[in-house]
C-alpha cells in the first residue's frame, strides 16, 4: 500500500510539475506580449534604414495590409518613444487624393527627417526631435490602392486603381481590421485616425464605416477613440476643396490671407468695399468690382507656398529642431540648373532679400483694372521655382526610396 501510494505522489508530482511549467510559459508569452516585444509579423520589423545617421528611434515595421482580394495597401509603424504598451495608436493618411503619407512619415510629423540634401550625393536621415512618435505609435498608410507602394495582385489592376471615396473607406476598413490581426497587441491602446487635406474624405469616412461594422458586429479592429484632421476637405462642394464648382475656395482663401501682413491695407480696404462676404461664403457670385481686387490679391500671392506662408521656398528644417536652413536646391527647377547659374541666383536671391518692397498698390481699385498684374519689380524678390507647387519638394525621399536598397529596407 506504501508503494502504491508513493507512485501515485510521483504521478501527482509529474503532473503538478507540468501543469506550473505551462502556467510559467503562458505568463511570459501575456507578459511579451503586454509589453509589445512580440511582434506578430517579424519579417515586417525594420532594422536597418540606408542613409539613417545613428540608430532607429524606436521599434519600426513595414509591409502590407490586405484590403481584399487583390489590393494590398502599404503601411509603417513607428512605435512610441515613450510607452507603446498604453500610448494611443494613430494612423495616418496624407491627402490628395493620390498623396502618399510617406511624406507624413518623411517630411511632417514622422520620427525620422531627412538632412539637407544638395541633389548630388545620396540623401541622409536623422532622428527628428518633434515627432508624434514621442507620444504615439503611429501607422502610415499609403491609400488608396495605387498610390506609394500600395498595389493590386491583378494581372490588369486597372479595376482595382478606379477608386471612390466609398471604395477607398472600405479598402481601408479591411486594412485597419488587418493591422489589428497582425498587431493583437495594440487592440487595447487608444486608438485614432488622423490625416490631412482630401483625409478630410478618408478620415471621417472610414470612421463611419468602423462604426457601421461594430453595429453590424462584423468589426474586428480596435474600438476607435477619436479622429483629427488638419486643413481637411470636407467635399467638393463646400469649404476648401470646392475648386470650380463653388466660390467657397476663393472666399476662405482670400478671408485667410486678408489676416496676414501678406496684404497691404489698400487691397484689405478694397475686398472691403467690394465683396459681399456673407453672400460669398454661402455659395454666391462675387460682383465684378470684387473679382478685380482680389485679382489683386491673387497676383501678390501666387509666390507663396500656402503649405508654410511664412517659409522661403527652399527651407528645410532641421531633424534638431533648430533654425530652417535654406539650400541651393531651392526647387525642382532650380536643382536642375547648372551649378553656375543655381549660385548665381542664391546671391541674386540674398541681394533682393536686402531690398525693401515699394508699395505696389496705390491705385484706385476699379472693374477697369481686374487684368492688373504686379510690377517687374515685385516678380524680381520672387524669382523661379516660388509658389507651392515648385515648393513641394519630395527629391530626397524619392531619391532614396527609388534606390533598391531603399525598398528592400521597408520590405
Amino acid at each position: 500500500a506504501d508503494e502504491v501510494t508513493e507512485q501515485e505522489c510521483r504521478s501527482s508530482s509529474r503532473v503538478s510539475s507540468v501543469m506550473m511549467f505551462r502556467t510559467l510559459l503562458v505568463s511570459v508569452f501575456l507578459g511579451l506580449q503586454q509589453q509589445g516585444a512580440l511582434a506578430a509579423v517579424p519579417a515586417d520589423e525594420v532594422t536597418e534604414l540606408p542613409g539613417l545617421v545613428g540608430s532607429l528611434p524606436s521599434k519600426m515595421y513595414s509591409g502590407f495590409l490586405t484590403a481584399g482580394p487583390t489590393k494590398r495597401l502599404h503601411y509603417i509603424l513607428a512605435e512610441s518613444q515613450n510607452d507603446p504598451t498604453t500610448d494611443p495608436i494613430a494612423f495616418w493618411f496624407n491627402g490628395g487624393p493620390g498623396c502618399s503619407s510617406m511624406d507624413g512619415f518623411l517630411y511632417e510629423h514622422g520620427p525620422l527627417r531627412f538632412n539637407p540634401y544638395d541633389g548630388k550625393s545620396a540623401p541622409t536621415l536623422s532622428p527628428f526631435t518633434h515627432s508624434w512618435t514621442k507620444l504615439a505609435t503611429m501607422v502610415y498608410v499609403e491609400a488608396p490602392v495605387g498610390v506609394g507602394f500600395s498595389y493590386s495582385t491583378k494581372e490588369d489592376p486597372t479595376s482595382d486603381y478606379q477608386c471612390n471615396d466609398d471604395t477607398t473607406a472600405e479598402d481601408n476598413l479591411m486594412a485597419v481590421q488587418d493591422f489589428f490581426a497582425k498587431f493583437p497587441e495594440y487592440k487595447s491602446n487608444k486608438f485614432y485616425l488622423t490625416g490631412e487635406s482630401y483625409a478630410g474624405i478618408y478620415v471621417p469616412t472610414l470612421a463611419e464605416a468602423i462604426i457601421q461594422a461594430e453595429l453590424n458586429v462584423n468589426y474586428t479592429g480596435a474600438a476607435l477613440k477619436g479622429i483629427a484632421v488638419g486643413n481637411g476637405c470636407t467635399g467638393d462642394e463646400i469649404g476648401i476643396c470646392a475648386f470650380g464648382s463653388s466660390t467657397q475656395y476663393t472666399y476662405y482663401t482670400t478671408k485667410y490671407l486678408m489676416q496676414t501682413a501678406f496684404v497691404p491695407d489698400t487691397i484689405k480696404d478694397g475686398i472691403t468695399q467690394n465683396c459681399d462676404m456673407d453672400l460669398w461664403a454661402a455659395g454666391g457670385q462675387p460682383t465684378a468690382q470684387c473679382e478685380a481686387v482680389v485679382a489683386k490679391l491673387d497676383a501678390l500671392t501666387s509666390p507663396l507656398d500656402t503649405y508654410c506662408v511664412y517659409c522661403d521656398c527652399g527651407q528645410q528644417f532641421p531633424a534638431d529642431g533648430g533654425q530652417p536652413v535654406t539650400s541651393s536646391s531651392l526647387s525642382r527647377e532650380q536643382m536642375r540648373m547648372p551649378d553656375n547659374k543655381r549660385k548665381q541666383l542664391e546671391e541674386q536671391q540674398q541681394k533682393q532679400k536686402q531690398m525693401q518692397q515699394p508699395d505696389l498698390f496705390e491705385e484706385e481699385v476699379t472693374p477697369n483694372n481686374k487684368d492688373f498684374h504686379p510690377p517687374s519689380s515685385f516678380h524680381a524678390a520672387f524669382p523661379v521655382g516660388t509658389g507651392t507647387s515648385s515648393c513641394i519638394d519630395s527629391d530626397a525621399a524619392s531619391a532614396r526610396l527609388n534606390k533598391e536598397t531603399g525598398q528592400k529596407a521597408v520590405h
